[in-house]
């Protein structure tokens, strides 16, 4: 049984690599990347490097997984090409195979984009290394509203948001960024760019530098303050606004490795939700036609991709006000509830290192307990396909 699965497995993954425009095709999903950045890239090395960033991240958190359960749901066709006649009563083994030659056949075109990739930002130099920051090993506060994880400092008070880190290793000028949230106060209108002061308290104290990077994210530039250790000191200066962090928002430049080891595990987030979506069009496909398969597998990469994402509009605002002022929660509508249930669901693929990604900085492994299970959950449901498919009356 073994021998003839792998025999059937090889011959389907040989099949179509036999054809010329399937060399042609992977030669393109390599040069795609390199192609787009130079025919769309404009400015200096920074700008094209978050464009192919940008190409990167779109294609492996949408177009592959649309293409892998698209390929998936079509890839059991019957014929007597594919030796279906001289195997009438091993079709579980022949539905196995070509399962397993898909899902190769999707890791080899994953891996030619990827490949084209690594090289256009090789070839931009430093601009196309990342950033590797380095997390604060202790944070601490004394703030009154805490909301989940996230800590909010009241202005025109003592409240203080702390980040430690270890000194060792960091070159004489500290550099780093800060993630926060703001809530009004409705006090007055917004006064100041960036609504907090940094100091650097180790063997002596340092007020940084901030600057506005983007939309709810400040940079700080200080001297070295010395010691084995230092503290990050925030205090809300706004008087119209109350900052919020957690341990996560502040973060120091350490150093800029290339883009492969963060392309690669991208690459794996990415294939195991596409895998996930392969297997529900595969294991549909064993019982239906084609078309219902493909859809699905569509009907899964909605379910986990827009629907933990709704929630109603005012939901973030009202739930900040009801962390930061001690608030009754208020009665939300038969909608709203439903929206905060659909946003409790499970991610095919988490969004934190795609956007880590696309805004230069090196992608972690936070999520590589979920990608195993979505592995586990895609290999779990081929051994059900395949004996669905072997009970199947087919003509």
């Amino acid at each position: 049984m073994l021998r003839r699965t792998l025999a059937l497995w090889l011959a389907a993954t040989l099949e179509p690599l036999r054809s010329p425009l399937a060399w042609l095709g992977l030669l393109s999903l390599a040069a795609c990347v390199p192609l787009l950045v130079l025919v769309f890239g404009e400015g200096e090395a920074p700008a094209r490097a978050w464009l192919a960033r940008s190409i990167v991240v779109e294609v492996l958190r949408w177009l592959l997984p649309l293409g892998a359960l698209a390929g998936a749901a079509f890839a059991i066709r019957p014929s007597l090409r594919s030796g279906w006649a001289a195997l009438p009563a091993r079709r579980a083994e022949w539905f196995f195979a070509v399962s397993a030659a898909s899902f190769c056949l999707m890791f080899v075109c994953a891996l030619c984009f990827v490949a084209g990739a690594a090289l256009s930002l090789a070839a931009l130099g430093e601009a196309g290394n990342l950033e590797q920051s380095r997390e604060a090993a202790s944070f601490t506060h004394t703030a009154r509203a805490q909301g989940g994880e996230t800590v909010f400092i009241w202005p025109g008070t003592a409240e203080t948001l702390e980040f430690e880190f270890v000194n060792a290793g960091l070159p004489p000028d500290i550099k780093g960024a800060f993630e926060f949230e703001i809530a009004w106060t409705r006090a007055s209108a917004p006064e100041r760019d960036v609504p907090f002061s940094v100091t650097l308290v180790g063997e002596r104290t340092v007020e940084a530098a901030t600057r506005v990077e983007a939309r709810r994210r400040a940079s700080f530039a200080a001297p070295n303050p010395g010691g084995e250790s230092f503290k990050v000191l925030c205090r809300a200066t706004d008087p119209a606004l109350t900052v919020g962090m957690k341990r996560a928002s502040c973060r120091i430049e350490g150093s800029r490795p290339g883009p492969l080891a963060s392309l690669g595990w991208l690459l794996m987030l990415s294939l195991a939700g596409a895998a996930l979506c392969a297997s529900v069009a595969l294991c549909v496909r064993a019982l239906a036609t084609a078309p219902t398969a493909a859809l699905a597998g569509l009907l899964l990469l909605v379910a986990l991709t827009l629907l933990p994402a709704l929630s109603p509009g005012d939901f973030a605002s009202r739930k900040r006000r009801q962390d930061v002022e001690r608030q009754a929660e208020s009665e939300a509508s038969t909608l709203q509830q439903l929206a905060v249930l659909a946003s409790r669901l499970p991610r095919l693929m988490e969004p934190a290192d795609f956007e880590r990604f696309m805004a230069g900085r090196a992608a972690g492994g936070e999520d590589a307990r979920g990608a195993l299970l979505r592995l586990l959950i895609a290999a779990g449901l081929l051994p059900a396909g395949a004996l669905m498919f072997g009970r199947r009356q087919i003509a």
